[in-house]
C-alpha cells in the first residue's frame, strides 16, 4: 500500500502523526548517509565563505550504483538540497533549510518508489564499514604510485649516473 492510499483513507491524526514521523526519520537518515558519503569520497565541487555563512557543494559519482549530490549552506538563506540518481535517474531529491527534520518548509522534490530502496539499506547500514574500505584501498593506491615515482626517479638518478660512468 503506497503513501497515497494510506492518506486517503478515514485516517486518524495519531497514525497521520507516525506516517509523518517515519518518512522524516526515513528521508532524514538517507540525507545524513548522503552527506557523510559524500564529504568522505567525493568532490568539493564549490565552497564560499563569508563573514557569517558559508555554502558547500558536494558530489560522489558512484557509490555502488548510486550518485550523490548536496547543496548545503551554513545560514538559513542559503538553504539545503540533496539529490540521490539510481541507475542515471534521480530517485530522490528534497529541499530544506537547517534540517529536513525540524523545518516546517522541507520539501520533498522527488521519492520515487523502487529497487533502490532496497539497495540502499545494507549501504547505510554499513557506511562506515564501507568508506573505510574505499579509503584504505585509495590509500594503498596512493602509497604505490608514490613508491613508483620514487623508484623512478632513483632509477633515472642511477641511469644517468651511469651513462657519466660511460656504462
Amino acid at each position: 500500500m503506497g503513501l497515497e492510499s494510506k492518506l486517503n483513507e478515514n485516517i486518524s491524526a495519531s497514525n497521520l502523526n507516525k506516517i509523518v514521523k517515519e518518512r522524516v526519520q526515513k528521508i532524514q537518515k538517507i540525507d545524513d548517509f548522503v552527506h557523510y558519503v559524500t564529504t568522505k569520497l567525493g568532490e568539493m565541487l564549490e565552497h564560499e565563505q563569508g563573514n557569517s555563512n558559508s555554502k558547500y557543494v558536494w558530489s560522489l559519482d558512484d557509490f555502488y550504483g548510486f550518485r550523490m549530490y548536496f547543496d548545503h549552506g551554513k545560514v538559513s538563506y542559503y538553504g539545503n538540497s540533496t539529490q540521490l540518481t539510481y541507475n542515471g535517474k534521480v530517485v530522490f531529491e528534497i529541499k530544506y533549510e537547517g534540517s529536513f527534520e525540524n523545518d516546517d518548509n522541507s520539501e520533498v522534490v522527488t521519492y520515487k518508489q523502487g529497487e533502490w530502496e532496497e539497495k540502499i539499506k545494507p549501504l547505510i547500514k554499513n557506511k562506515g564499514k564501507l568508506v573505510a574500505e574505499i579509503l584504505s584501498k585509495r590509500m594503498a593506491t596512493k602509497d604505490r604510485r608514490t613508491r613508483e615515482a620514487m623508484e623512478k626517479k632513483q632509477k633515472d638518478k642511477l641511469l644517468a649516473k651511469a651513462k657519466r660512468l660511460g656504462l
